[in-house]
């Protein structure tokens, strides 16, 4: 009698701490679920693995919160980063789930599983792709410039089925990197990666249909191609998907849904997007006009190699904000980087006296210096210092010649002053309205 007395009370103390710990999963797969809509997914995934733990085995309803949480916060680029193993072992376990249990499965559910399951296959098989003896012979190859061997190498690759060397071999084509260029060759080698599920081919294809490029310019398409591709979270398909949605190109314009894919980019550390975002906040898209916020993804762009970001911060100084001193400073920043249109716009400081005393000889020298290094722009200003005789004995034949090199290097305006000067001649220039006419056609030619 004593024993089953004592059965009873065991099963009973039991079945108590059952209802305990079911309690306190609900508790904590209720507060997960709240991090999650909070996004914060961090602390959604730690409230659902304690979840786990006091019910004591893999649920589906747990484990496909988990599912989504970690899909948020993983980087697809490391297939090696724990809460990446995470989430393949936790897509694993659905899809066995699925296979023995179909019937009790939400499908809708399942499909955004079974999506990522199918990326992770794609992204192992890249990996496995990029480490073949064959790759890696085509890779070095191309790195040495041996061009025409690793076209070979990486065609024949192809050929056995390894569409990222299908992709290297449309970029190649596309970039004429050892051969002549050919957009609808790289089309074709694309199309065939893009067959196979590769993200960066249906990528590549999306921009290639967006631009026009060795095929009809379709909107479409590219959306189709793009959105694909965005799963993967690469940084240029979102980006560019960004661009569709902020122009409402191929799909109805929304600054929102524009706005969050371009944020999403420039997690990706994908410096247009980070020029763009600052342009955004420049002009007001989705988010209020902010020109601290654009300084600062300016200034993010420069500390991920583009320079030239500092120079629009000098602009947005100068025309906007109305600050000579900082428009200098930044200009300055470009040109102790070695950026020659840093030395032109700091160049022009000296010139007109915006943010510094004027000083011709200054602006003279780094001009020149810019000239040097082929930009366009720095003789065009060369040369208006010699038809306007600022610092330099005014020469309009000197004039001129800068003006050509401008023009040979595709500035604009120096066609327009040599159509000008040749208009209205002067100090040793005749006039001459026949060759006026033909910068006049040449400048109208340009977009």
């Amino acid at each position: 009698m004593k024993n089953k007395l004592l059965i009873i009370l065991i099963t009973l103390l039991s079945l108590n701490s059952f209802s305990q710990n079911e309690i306190k999963a609900r508790i904590e797969f209720e507060e997960a679920e709240k991090y999650f809509n909070e996004n914060k997914f961090t602390q959604a995934i730690s409230g659902l693995e304690k979840t786990e733990t006091l019910i004591g085995k893999w649920t589906p309803k747990v484990g496909y919160l988990k599912i989504e949480a970690l899909n948020k916060i993983v980087n697809s680029d490391d297939l090696e980063n724990e809460n990446t193993k995470k989430l393949i072992k936790e897509v694993k376990s659905y899809m066995d789930f699925y296979s023995d249990q179909n019937e009790s499965v939400i499908l809708d559910k399942f499909k955004v599983v079974y999506a990522i399951d199918e990326r992770f296959k794609i992204l192992s098989k890249e990996a496995y792709f990029k480490k073949t003896p064959a790759f890696l012979e085509a890779e070095k190859a191309y790195n040495e410039k041996s061009f025409t061997k690793a076209l070979a190498l990486w065609k024949a690759a192809a050929d056995k089925g390894n569409f990222v060397a299908m992709d290297k071999v449309s970029d190649m084509y596309r970039d004429a990197v050892g051969v002549e260029g050919d957009y609808k060759t790289a089309i074709e080698w694309d199309t065939k990666a893009a067959d196979l599920g590769y993200y960066i081919s249906m990528a590549d294809l999306g921009v290639l249909y967006y631009q026009g490029r060795g095929v009809a310019k379709d909107y479409n398409i590219a959306f189709d191609k793009l959105s694909k591709a965005s799963e993967f979270q690469l940084d240029y398909a979102m980006y560019w998907l960004a661009q569709m949605y902020n122009h409402g190109q191929g799909v109805t314009r929304d600054d929102a849904k524009a706005f969050d894919w371009l944020s999403k980019s420039v997690n990706k550390n994908y410096v247009p997007a980070m020029n763009l975002l600052a342009e955004y906040y420049k002009v007001g898209v989705h988010e209020p006009i902010n020109y601290t916020k654009t300084v600062e993804w300016y200034e993010k762009a420069d500390q991920h190699g583009d320079t030239q970001a500092l120079i629009k911060i000098g602009t947005l100084y100068a025309e906007v904000l109305l600050n000579p001193a900082k428009s200098f400073e930044y200009y300055e920043k470009a040109y102790v980087k070695g950026y020659p249109k840093g030395a032109v716009y700091l160049g022009n400081r000296y010139l007109f006296g915006a943010g510094v005393n004027v000083n011709y000889e200054k602006a003279l020298e780094l001009f020149q210096m810019a000239s040097e290094k082929g930009d366009e722009l720095a003789p065009h200003w060369i040369g208006r210092m010699y038809y306007d005789g600022k610092g330099v004995k005014k020469d309009f034949i000197e004039a001129i010649k800068w003006f050509e090199l401008s023009a040979g290097r595709g500035e604009k305006a120096s066609i327009d002053w040599l159509r000008f000067i040749y208009e209205t001649g002067g100090k040793g220039v005749k006039k001459d309205l026949a060759k006026s006419a033909e910068y006049k056609a040449l400048y109208d030619s340009k977009k």
